[in-house]
């Protein structure tokens, strides 16, 4: 069993909240150049690096088919799409293709 002794805790100060506020946690991800998105295939490409690298999911589920569908509705010009616990950065220069 553990005791506390009074007047021994310590609360952050309101700089020390704030700072950790105003710091939002980068997210570590793929910068896309291309997004290719086949619903009825079931299958998205993701390419990097000027087209150079890329990664293909295929024989997608139903329900993965439907969140990136509406996640890609959602991010608009910028954000960011997590897939198979990846992070890639969507642009305005990422090209899309949705079929």
């Amino acid at each position: 069993m553990h005791l506390q002794l009074p007047n021994t805790l310590i609360l952050p100060t309101e700089a020390e909240v704030a700072n950790a506020q105003a710091i939002p946690p980068e997210a570590k991800g793929v910068h896309l150049d291309r997004l290719v998105f086949n619903r009825r295939g079931r299958k998205v490409k993701f390419y990097f690096r000027q087209n150079r690298c890329k990664r293909c999911y295929s024989e997608m589920s139903d329900e993965q088919v439907k969140a990136l569908s509406s996640s890609l509705q959602k991010i608009g010009k910028t954000g960011n799409l997590i897939f198979d616990n990846d992070v890639y950065h969507v642009s305005p220069r990422t090209k899309r293709l949705v079929k």
